[in-house]
């Protein structure tokens, strides 16, 4: 924590499990431990019996509740969703007119750019007028259609020292 407060020192990192309900879920962490989830698709999917180390029951809160309780502004430049295979749950738990990211970067497991109007996600978005700017390993980042902030300066970055 040291290191992240130090070259991320507006961020507060908050240890929660986020959802689209507020209520008890079962989180399963992984033997390679980033891939812990909650969504047991991913778990058979991708860590296996084999994989798992334990699991434990947890309470989920939307991330509705940790903007509002954050003081996170309506408008906002990145949002950054990469939750293995629960990253759509966590997209939705949140009012996206209430809180406007500028940019949406999110894990879209399964994704074929070829068949696009058939993932949720996408179809989402697109439906909250974001369009998909660009795909790379499994991530999709996404704009908001009406901002008007050039994309040269957004990709501007602050040296920390």
């Amino acid at each position: 924590m040291p290191f992240f407060k130090r070259v991320r020192p507006r961020d507060v990192a908050i240890c929660a499990i986020v959802s689209d309900q507020e209520r008890p879920v079962t989180f399963t962490l992984a033997k390679t431990s980033e891939l812990s989830t909650v969504s047991s698709k991913f778990e058979r999917d991708r860590i296996g019996k084999a994989g798992v180390k334990e699991r434990v029951t947890v309470n989920a809160i939307t991330l509705q509740t940790v903007m509002e309780k954050s003081g996170v502004p309506s408008t906002f430049d990145l949002l950054s969703i990469d939750v293995e295979g629960h990253d759509y749950e966590v997209l939705t738990s949140f009012n996206i007119d209430a809180f406007r990211p500028r940019v949406i970067v999110i894990e879209m497991h399964g994704f074929v750019p070829a068949s696009h109007t058939t993932d949720p996600i996408y179809r989402y978005l697109e439906e909250k007028n974001y369009y998909l700017r660009s795909y790379s390993v499994m991530n999709g980042i996404f704009l908001d259609a009406s901002c008007q902030t050039p994309l040269s300066d957004l990709q501007k970055l602050s040296h920390i020292e």
